[in-house]
């Protein structure tokens, strides 16, 4: 019995894949991560607004510690984004109407869909009772009962 069983063949004379070794950005062009250059920046940079990690750039470890503080301090100053454009959601319709989809199984509420957020109506709910009377001087206090003897 062979070893490779279960294996599927490669074909013969077929040339086994090696991917392309990553090179360093900042050490071919022999330049250190600022946070002015942002055109630069916005390459490691995912479409989410993430740091992109230096197993997928290639960056090396030193100037990946650069570029993380780097991107952090545009940040700060507002020359990158916090989060990437997903993060712009469609205004045109407003929140009121997010969310909401037909429920056949319900019947349609009366006086219509509540505005988004806003709590529910409170259900006729009786008046609190008014405190009770402080005893007047007609009115003699109970006298407080003594600890029973041992």
């Amino acid at each position: 019995m062979s070893t490779n069983a279960g294996r599927p063949r490669r074909k013969e004379g077929g040339r086994r894949f090696y991917p392309r070794r990553k090179v360093c950005f900042f050490s071919a062009e022999k330049i250190e991560p600022n946070y002015k250059e942002v055109p630069i920046l916005r390459r490691f940079i995912s479409e989410w607004g993430k740091i992109e990690s230096s197993r997928k750039t290639g960056t090396r470890a030193r100037y990946q510690r650069m570029l993380s503080q780097a991107v952090k301090r545009a940040r700060y100053l507002a020359m990158l984004p916090y989060t990437g454009s997903h993060s712009q959601m469609d205004l045109s319709r407003g929140d009121a109407y997010r969310g909401r989809r037909e429920r056949p199984d319900r019947p349609p509420r009366p006086g219509g869909p509540r505005p988004y957020g806003s709590a529910p109506a409170p259900a006729s709910v009786p008046a609190p009772a008014p405190p009770p009377a402080a005893p007047t001087a007609e009115q003699p206090t109970a006298p407080a009962q003594a600890a029973p003897p041992a």
